[in-house]
């Protein structure tokens, strides 16, 4: 469910309506390009592979020894994340190391970003500065290259004014592998460079004519329509576009030539006219499994699932033994080990009140990692209509009562108990007969749950025995990789029998 207007609610329940679509698709999405790499000339303590991962913010001022941090200011400044994980939750970017002149000017050899990819063809030069600093690059090159260093296009900016700049080029540049910045002018003195994002991609939105059908699939639990605790919602998007030409896989004049392949952003939005204006509603963010063409018709099918997919993929690998530990600390570990950002997740406070006396997981994948935590909590996970894994035990978060009036397209009841002014479409709603048949299958007399719950044993045990003699040679060093016999284990002490002398762990 989703909050909008009351105008858009009527529109959208009237006997006459004309509902609007439009979806975009990133074709050089970065979240799903494997072969992007980011190299710099210099840094001090900072992330720069963030400067391709299509975040341009900054949530906080960084703290510098530049001169800049002043203590008790009315805009607090922040310590740097100084891990990945905290990397994943606040955005950094690159920092370089040398200081800019009185006049912003630094020296040979200046600061240089590079970010190497897949062959892709360029239509536009992006490089953002620090926004919540207001620094930026003044004068600045840009070098677009080809395979073999071969350079295809070079940017020479001065006088720049903008914390985000961008510039169209007038054609597009095909079979660049690699982009380089180099900064000679710096908007502050005394300061180093800061690069949010330099790596720019392949946006294209479609909407009216150039969209045939958009057809969404969101699973639920088939019996009582509604996401039941302990389980995962995974949606799936299919949208039929217009080909004309460009999704031809052998037209290398496309735009998005070689692009088309999994992993690729597509968002998706209903809209309606309001006042004038086209209010739109977001269906989600899907990443392409497969594309389609066809011969006799002039047609592009993508189908893409949601990011619950991707998690499906992926296997969780470093848990280990924890005690006392949240439902909400648990999530958010396995969100982190699978790349996730704080962006792309919305934990609710509740699940800070499960606690867990022992955690711990076998390898198994992230999605299936955390329907075991939503199991245990009494949870649910899916992702929202804004493209965010959502784990909590409601499944609808209700916007701010002074932004209101609001009402919930797509729920299935009243909303009840709120102080917003809030309306569902109700049984007198629906355009179809309601079927409601006995499923005896599923009615139980007596339901038995066998738990096995995580505890440590009561006296320590011995998990590993080598079954054949080491030999260590005179002077040197011999690794040994123990492979527990029943997995997890804590505290492990590891001992020798009957040692020679000089042997030793």
């Amino acid at each position: 469910m989703y909050a909008v207007s009351h105008q858009f609610h009527e529109q959208m329940r009237a006997h006459r309506r004309r509902v609007l679509a439009r979806v975009t698709i990133d074709y050089s999405d970065p979240e799903g390009d494997q072969s992007i790499a980011v190299q710099v000339s210099e840094r001090t303590a900072s992330w720069p592979d963030q400067v391709a991962d299509g975040i341009t913010t900054i949530p906080y001022p960084w703290a510098s020894l530049d001169g800049s941090w002043v203590l008790g200011a009315s805009t607090p400044y922040w310590l740097m994340p100084e891990t990945e994980h905290k990397a994943l939750l606040y955005q950094v970017g690159w920092w370089g190391r040398q200081l800019a002149g009185p006049d912003g000017s630094f020296t040979a050899p200046y600061p240089t970003l590079t970010v190497t990819h897949a062959a892709r063809s360029a239509h536009t030069l992006r490089l953002v500065g620090d926004s919540a600093r207001g620094e930026y690059a003044v004068d600045f090159t840009i070098d677009l290259y080809g395979e073999g260093d071969a350079l295809l296009h070079q940017e020479v900016v001065t006088g720049n004014t903008e914390v985000d700049w961008s510039r169209d080029l007038p054609a597009p540049i095909q079979g660049v592998v690699k982009q380089t910045v180099t900064i000679t002018k710096w908007s502050h003195p005394g300061r180093q460079t800061k690069v949010v994002e330099f790596f720019t991609s392949i946006q294209q939105t479609y909407e009216g004519e150039q969209l045939i059908s958009v057809r969404l699939l969101e699973e639920r639990e088939t019996s009582n329509g509604s996401l039941p605790v302990g389980n995962i919602s995974a949606n799936e998007l299919t949208v039929r576009l217009v080909n004309d030409g460009r999704f031809d896989p052998d037209n290398e004049a496309s735009p998005v030539h070689g692009l088309l392949l999994p992993n690729r952003r597509v968002r998706a939005w209903l809209g309606a006219e309001v006042n004038g204006d086209t209010e739109w509603v977001p269906l989600g963010t899907f990443w392409s499994v497969e594309w389609g063409t066809e011969s006799d018709v002039l047609e592009a099918t993508v189908r893409a699932l949601d990011r619950l997919e991707h998690l499906r993929k992926s296997i969780y690998r470093t848990s280990v033994v924890q005690q006392n530990v949240t439902a909400a600390a648990l999530a958010q570990a396995i969100l982190l080990d699978a790349g996730l950002s704080s962006v792309a997740w919305v934990i609710e406070d509740e699940l800070n009140d499960v606690v867990f006396p022992w955690a711990w997981f076998e390898p198994v994948s992230h999605r299936e990692a955390l329907r075991l935590v939503a199991e245990a909590a009494m949870a649910v996970v899916y992702c929202d209509r804004d493209g965010c894994i959502h784990i909590g035990a409601s499944a609808v978060v209700l916007p701010d009562e002074e932004t209101g009036p609001w009402y919930l397209q797509g729920s299935s009841f009243p909303a009840e108990a709120t102080v917003q002014p809030v309306f569902g479409i109700g049984p007198d709603d629906y355009f179809a007969p309601l079927r409601a048949p006995a499923r005896q299958d599923q009615v139980a007399n007596e339901i038995v749950v066998t738990a096995r719950p995580v505890a440590p044993a009561g006296s320590p045990e011995e998990v590993y025995r080598s079954t054949s003699p080491i030999t260590v040679p005179a002077g040197q060093t011999v690794t040994v990789t123990a492979q527990y016999q029943d997995p997890p284990v804590m505290n492990a002490v590891a001992s020798l029998e009957s040692p020679p002398a000089g042997v030793k762990i």
